[in-house]
């Protein structure tokens, strides 16, 4: 995921280069191009003498969207053209290009399609700016790049002709009653088809767990609702010495908490390697996360957070006019890092600096109701016992 479904303006190749060679440096031996179920199996690896075996296998399956025509020309998978144009393919996705869709994947995809050619972007979501999964920093980047986005909208169906699709048609969503997600349904608004002409649609409205390779050789491999089944305090699937963690176990999430289920995978697998039970497994996992006030928050500084600075946005329209349909992304300016850095002053005062840190249940968690009911206030925490 982080060579081709990552663009090389958030995540330039010469870093995750740089990356890969550290950890290879330590002695780790890389097989590639190995598949499972093709060419290698659970079984034969511990018939090879590997005593532990942890599953990472991602979720790479895109999700259709299981409407009318999703199958014609020139409509993929945004997962499918990231990868294509990080692995140097001339891409040609017309002038013209919609994406379905409202978190990460589908702000990359809408961003690197202008990169490779296309002018009139439009991104399309079923719910408002509010609710999107993408970080905010990044619809705001979008708007930079000149993409439209299009909300309380969701696809019908494709409109082709002579084999390939030339539109999608869409209905107007109108947000309802919260969902299991904490956010409010969408509900459709009849009456409200409209179409949207387009060379190229993406889909990006989710991935899920490919648990095809999984079931060759039929093990017993227990799985969960399109996932994998393991013991949560041990990362242990149900077979000995199998664990497994990342978006294979939870659901498609970030590159952060896949590259964090890795660690304690490896602190698992350690345990269990030296005899520990389950009870020693669970305990070499375990994550301390200290009270706020255990980690220094008095001494903190209470400066504004910086915003990371990034490339002129006239700089960037100025590139994706002049680039192609891709083919060399390391070379082209309109794949340049737009994320530029902090300076050494700026990057100090940050790290000095209170975090602020926000609970990721926000909108969620079951807290909320209760701290209303107590009527907990609202203030800030800014440093050296000051309150606002």
């Amino acid at each position: 995921m982080l060579r081709f479904g990552i663009p090389p303006y958030r995540l330039p190749n010469s870093v995750l280069d740089q990356e890969i060679d550290d950890i290879l440096s330590l002695g780790v031996e890389l097989k590639t191009n190995q598949t499972m179920g093709r060419d290698y199996q659970i079984d034969t690896l511990k018939d090879q003498g590997f005593d532990a075996v942890y599953l990472s296998i991602g979720a790479m399956a895109a999700k259709p969207m299981g409407i009318p025509g999703d199958d014609a020309e020139g409509v993929m998978s945004a997962i499918k053209f990231l990868a294509d144009v990080n692995w140097n393919e001339t891409v040609d996705v017309g002038k013209r290009v919609i994406v379905v869709g409202g978190g990460f994947t589908a702000a990359d995809a809408v961003r690197t399609a202008r990169r490779v050619g296309a002018t009139e972007v439009t991104m399309m979501y079923r719910r408002t700016r509010k609710e999107m999964t993408a970080a905010a920093h990044e619809i705001h980047e979008c708007d930079v790049e000149g993409i439209k986005l299009e909300l309380l909208t969701a696809p019908v169906s494709v409109k082709v002709e002579n084999g390939r699709a030339v539109g999608l048609t869409s209905l107007r969503m109108e947000l309802g009653e919260p969902d299991d997600s904490g956010r409010r349904r969408p509900v459709p608004v009849p009456g409200t088809e409209y179409f949207t002409p387009a060379d190229t649609i993406l889909m990006a409205i989710g991935q899920d767990v490919d648990v095809a390779s999984l079931n060759e050789g039929d093990l017993g491999l227990h799985k969960r609702w399109g996932t994998i089944d393991v013991d949560e305090s041990t990362m242990m699937t149900n077979l000995p010495g199998v664990f497994s963690g990342g978006d294979c176990v939870t659901g498609a999430a970030t590159v952060v908490e896949g590259v964090g289920a890795g660690r304690l995978g490896a602190f698992a697998m350690n345990a269990w390697l030296n005899g520990a039970d389950e009870a020693g497994i669970a305990a070499a996992i375990f994550q301390y996360k200290p009270e706020f006030f255990d980690i220094g928050a008095k001494a903190a500084s209470a400066a504004p957070l910086h915003d990371m600075p990034v490339l002129d946005g006239d700089g960037r329209l100025e590139a994706f006019a002049k680039s192609g349909h891709g083919g060399d992304v390391d070379n082209d300016e309109a794949f340049k890092e737009v994320e530029v850095g902090f300076s050494e002053e700026e990057a100090l005062e940050e790290a000095g600096r209170c975090l602020m840190c926000r609970c990721q249940a926000a909108g969620v968690c079951t807290l909320q109701k209760l701290s209303i009911e107590c009527g907990a206030g609202t203030k800030v925490y800014l440093g050296k016992d000051a309150w606002k």
